[in-house]
């Protein structure tokens, strides 16, 4: 039983040196290994004799990296040429640009739409010191003339624009002159529209057809440059003799009165025109006319009626180009009728004249 076992673990032991002589020198002989990325062992070619798939794709974009390279250099300048740059514009999209576009001409065309609106001619006098039904008239009638435009060769009446002169019609009672007296009447006040109106048409230079004077001088604008309305006899009455049409402005703020006439210069800007007013003759009012009124005690005293003094005057229009006087037109000639000073007191008051 022993020798058996002896024999057995002899067997197993020439058995276990075959095999490591076996398998060493099967390694020596053997070519080397490398591991491949997924794990798998593999048996390594070698280089020199055999090439992969992988091998070939990568000499030949090696080889067209050269070539790129070697025409890249052709092109290279030297140092005594200057290098042309390449630049590539990467186009915006269409919808970008067309944005752009309309963004600048929509200014453009405001522009060009925009009509072009100046002042041909401007005046203003003052109501402020009136009375509330004076100015009550002089606002009414400014807003029944603002925002009138005129055609070219289209004439306007102001009597026609106002009237009638009622209380349905916005008209209220204030003082006019009548006969040479300072009288009450509806309407009072609207011939110191028709005067500014007067004077803002002189400076557009605009026809005048109609004009007339007061019966006696006013206080809100200087001699002869007045224009009084008075039904149909006294009327002011003008055509737009431009070549464009004009729109008339009237503006009442904080007491005055304003008259523009608004349209398209045309004239020299080096041409300018002023307004002269002459004084032929000279009236005075003469004595003072005084009423005793018996209901009033005697320290009563009252002017009702301020005098005034008669004139006959002329409007010059003075044209000048470059600050030289080049033209001196007569406007309108003008009389005025002196009136006394009116006067009322008291029954037992002495009345010296």
């Amino acid at each position: 039983m022993e020798n058996q076992w002896k024999n057995w673990l002899w067997k197993i032991f020439l058995c276990f040196g075959i095999y490591i002589l076996f398998f060493t020198g099967c390694k020596k002989n053997a070519p080397p290994m490398e591991e491949d990325r997924s794990g798998a062992s593999l048996t390594q070619i070698p280089k020199q004799e055999y090439i992969t798939q992988k091998d070939v794709k990568d000499l030949k974009q090696a080889s067209e990296l050269d070539t790129l390279k070697s025409k890249s250099t052709e092109n290279v300048p030297t140092k005594s040429q200057s290098p042309t740059p390449f630049v590539t514009k990467i186009p915006e999209p269409t919808k970008k640009v067309v944005e752009k576009k309309q963004e600048k001409q929509e200014p453009k065309k405001e522009q060009e739409n925009k009509p072009t609106v100046d002042i041909l001619g401007e005046f203003k006098t003052y109501y402020g010191d009136s009375s509330t039904a004076r100015s009550a008239n002089i606002e009414n009638a400014a807003k029944k003339i603002d925002g009138t435009k005129l055609q070219p060769g289209e004439g306007f009446s102001c009597h026609d624009k106002l009237a009638p002169f009622t209380k349905e019609n916005g008209y209220q009672e204030a003082g006019a002159f009548e006969q040479g007296k300072v009288v009450k009447s509806i309407g009072g006040g609207v011939c110191q529209i028709s005067t500014t109106l007067y004077n803002a048409v002189l400076l557009a230079e605009l026809k005048i057809t109609s004009r007339a004077a007061h019966s006696m001088t006013v206080s809100y604008v200087e001699l002869s440059r007045d224009a009084a309305i008075a039904g149909e006899d006294k009327d002011l009455k003008f055509v737009n003799s431009l070549e464009h049409p004009v729109t008339i402005r009237a503006i009442t703020k904080d007491g005055w009165l304003i008259f523009r006439i608004e349209g398209k210069e045309t004239r020299d800007p080096d041409r300018t025109i002023h307004f002269e007013t002459v004084i032929l003759s000279k009236q005075e009012p003469g004595e003072d006319v005084i009423t005793v009124d018996k209901t009033r005690g005697s320290d009563y005293s009252k002017v009702t009626q301020k005098e005034h003094i008669g004139y006959e005057t002329e409007l010059y229009k003075i044209v000048t180009v470059k600050g030289k006087e080049k033209e001196r037109i007569r406007i309108n000639r003008s009389n005025y009728k002196a009136a006394p000073k009116y006067v009322t007191v008291g029954s037992t008051k002495e009345t010296n004249k």
